[in-house]
C-alpha cells in the first residue's frame, strides 16, 4: 500500500457504493479520508469482484457506473458541432492529383 493511503473497510466500501451516484469523486474522497485516485482504485476493485461473483455487467453499471472527467474545453466541443452541421468534414491524407489533357 503506498505511503498516506487510506486503509479500506467494510463501513468504507458500504459509503463509497451509497456516495457513487449522489456525490462528486472528490466529495467521496473527503468523506472517507482517502485521495481521489484511491476511490477510484477501490470503485475499480469493486468491479472485478463483482464481476468474479458472478454479478451482470448491466447490474454492475447500476450500482456503479462509471464517471468521467470532462477532458476537452466545452466551448471548443460546441463550436466543432456547429462547424461539423454546417459543413461537410474534411478529408484526411494527401489530396487526389488533377490530370490535365489526355493520359497516355
Amino acid at each position: 500500500m503506498a505511503k498516506g493511503e487510506a486503509k479500506v473497510s467494510e463501513d468504507k466500501l458500504q459509503a463509497l457504493i451509497d456516495g457513487w451516484d449522489k456525490k462528486d469523486i472528490s466529495e467521496l474522497a473527503k468523506a472517507l479520508g482517502a485521495k481521489e485516485s484511491t476511490i477510484n482504485f477501490w470503485a475499480g476493485k469493486l468491479r472485478k469482484s463483482m464481476k468474479v461473483h458472478g454479478m451482470s455487467d448491466e447490474q454492475i453499471k447500476k450500482i456503479l457506473p462509471t464517471k468521467r472527467k470532462v477532458q476537452s474545453n466545452v466551448f471548443d466541443t460546441v463550436v466543432k458541432k456547429m462547424l461539423s452541421s454546417e459543413q461537410a468534414p474534411k478529408r484526411r491524407g494527401r489530396k487526389p492529383r488533377e490530370v490535365e489533357g489526355p493520359v497516355e
